[in-house]
């Protein structure tokens, strides 16, 4: 999906902008070739006498016979389908933020999907929600940097670091459309993966656009648009993971004084924690949860982090 956006990114954001912002890694690229050409170019020490020539003998022929070639079937055209777009614009005039996956959300906005596909599709859900929780339970150091804003850090100029922040974010990064693994599974037909990803990419395309037109920065902040479209489109690669995150530490929450023992977390930090916990209970919302939750999370360790999570997991599954 990284690159699927990012391929169209230069178009939507003007291509002299876009070479200026991404000029850095053409630098790279060409002082690589460089280096590569001059290398070639070294002069080799003199041969020695040349060995003896062995005698030629024609190889027996042996017809090539081509592997069945199968035709790449071509996408459905939905764009004439009618559907209910993800993009609502609020009373500010800008398009409002959708606060779960965008990909889950075209589902429930996909008319080709009748009540009683619905229960087909609730098994498989449940299924890739588990899969969110192992990748992130298994990358939770950068689940936990994401979490604390590192996408925010992102400035196309700084390239270093920008690098450094895409190979954090990639192993939690989800490249393929829902509507396609949907397919893959046998649960879509090609027309209702082609529907779902086009309202996906309605609202995403909408979003980026507004960014284009009429980002701008506050007093101080030196980010441009392209830098807050790239964070958006980062930010979309692991907006499902970072769902499932968000719920494991929510479910965590009320078990986690009970933990505190197995997770071998110190006397001074698990006072820490104890205290902070003092001040949650369950009629919080999730939003107050959460940031009870990423207070505690600074006060572990990155494997104490992961071992939490796996008993969240590990009690469902007891229960």
């Amino acid at each position: 999906m990284i690159g699927g956006i990012i391929a169209g990114l230069a178009h939507r954001v003007g291509v002299n902008e876009w070479r200026s912002a991404m000029g850095g890694f053409s630098a790279v690229w060409c002082v690589g070739l460089v280096v590569g050409s001059a290398m070639a170019q070294v002069a080799p020490p003199p041969p020695g006498a040349p060995a003896p020539k062995p005698e030629y003998v024609r190889p027996e022929f042996k017809p090539v016979v081509p592997a069945a070639i199968k035709p790449t079937r071509a996408r459905p055209d939905m764009t004439q389908v009618e559907y209910d777009s993800l993009v609502v614009v609020g009373d500010n005039g800008k398009v409002v933020r959708i606060g779960r996956p965008v990909a889950l959300a075209s589902l429930k906005n996909n008319p080709l999907l009748g009540p009683e596909q619905w229960e087909a599709l609730e098994p498989w859900l449940v299924q890739r929600r588990e899969k969110m929780e192992l990748l992130v339970i298994e990358n939770v150091d950068s689940a936990v940097e994401i979490d604390f804003g590192i996408i925010d850090e992102i400035y196309s100029e700084q390239q270093e670091q920008f690098s450094g922040i895409m190979d954090l974010i990639r192993p939690v990064s989800i490249t393929n459309a829902i509507g396609d693994d949907l397919r893959g599974a046998d649960l879509f037909s090609p027309e209702q993966a082609e529907l779902n990803n086009l309202i996906a990419m309605d609202y995403r395309g909408k979003l980026i656009e507004e960014i284009q037109k009429n980002y701008v920065p506050e007093p101080g902040d030196e980010s441009t648009n392209v830098d807050m479209i790239l964070r958006y489109v980062f930010w979309e690669n692991v907006q499902e993971p970072m769902a499932a995150y968000h719920g494991l530490l929510i479910e965590a929450a009320p078990q986690l004084n009970g933990w505190l023992d197995d997770l071998e977390v110190e006397d001074e930090s698990a006072t820490a924690i104890s205290t902070l916990m003092a001040g949650y209970n369950e009629e919080l919302d999730n939003d107050a949860t959460l940031a009870i939750m990423r207070k505690v999370i600074d006060q572990l360790e990155t494997a104490q982090v992961r071992s939490m999570l796996e008993k969240v997991v590990a009690a469902r599954d007891a229960g």
